[in-house]
């Protein structure tokens, strides 16, 4: 995992870009995200989110992710093209202080958030995911790294997928980058034999079932004890045996959903769901 913090001087040359410097008093506000530090500007006229990495940052984590500059740049090119449920582009570009991005910041609530504090519902919550998955595939792009902290959701309960530095053309699948606890068994299993899982929409697919089985549930759906796993290798040994929810897990009075989402997971890779259309035609009318 890359991290790497801003300096005040990274984020005035980044804000730059919009003016906001010569429009006005301005606020920031750091913010910590999986892959580095961003920030959050506030204007008279808008809100932003700050992304920036120094040209000479190539580090990696054990060969999981790319250079955080690259990564900003596929998040530019994604974003440009993506018609719905994603925050605005406003500016990517490099200079001699780095690679720098700003987007519309979103203030909303993560969907892990939103359903464990009861602000909304999670019937219609999974309801939208599954529509906005869909959409985004039918746009021929795989996100990368499906999982609840990676769709926000604002108080009108718009929903906005976020973070797409491991994105991926669906015609051209790739390396799995995105949070080992959402990869499939088979997935798992490759990578703790050394080999890198791999990315496909019948993945990605996966990815939104364990989603979407979370949102309504409330939880991570395995009932090995959470401080039990406190590494992506625990995730990756715990996937790869299989040890999700049983069907009998699912306690009385859960949405019958679940039941069946949790055969999916169980199921034969062949039998799963192959895309998110094919997830909802099964899972959507029992909601």
């Amino acid at each position: 995992m890359i991290r790497q913090s801003f300096n005040h001087e990274d984020i005035v040359n980044s804000v730059g870009r919009l003016d906001i410097g010569h429009r006005g008093v301005y606020t920031i506000e750091i913010l910590e995200t999986p892959r580095g530090s961003a920030a959050k500007v506030s204007t008279g006229f808008g809100n932003f989110l700050v992304k920036h990495a120094n040209l000479e940052n190539t580090a990696t984590e054990q060969g999981i992710n790319p250079p955080r500059s690259v990564g900003l740049r596929n998040e530019a090119g994604f974003l440009s093209r993506l018609r719905g449920n994603v925050p605005r582009l406003h500016y990517f570009g490099s200079d001699e202080h780095g690679v720098s991005l700003i987007t519309e910041y979103v203030n909303g609530l993560s969907l892990r958030s939103a359903v464990k504090n009861g602000a909304h519902e999670p019937t219609q919550v999974t309801r939208a995911l599954l529509s906005s998955a869909k959409e985004m595939h039918d746009e021929g792009v795989l996100h990368g790294d499906i999982h609840p902290a990676n769709t926000l959701i604002n108080n009108s309960g718009d929903l906005f997928t976020i973070d797409f530095e491991l994105a991926h053309e669906i015609d051209h699948p790739g390396i799995a980058r995105g949070n080992a606890r959402y990869l499939s068994p088979e997935e798992a299993s490759r990578a703790l034999l050394g080999k890198e899982p791999q990315l496909d929409q019948a993945e990605e697919t996966f990815s939104l079932t364990v989603t979407c089985l979370e949102i309504l549930t409330g939880k991570y759906p395995t009932s090995v004890e959470q401080s039990r796993l406190a590494s992506r290798r625990d995730y990756l040994e715990l996937i790869s045996n299989g040890a999700f929810y049983s069907n009998q897990g699912c306690h009385e009075g859960q949405y019958e959903s679940t039941a069946l989402m949790v055969r999916i997971l169980h199921d034969d890779p062949v039998n799963r769901p192959q895309t998110p259309h094919e997830l909802d035609d099964l899972v959507g009318p029992l909601l």
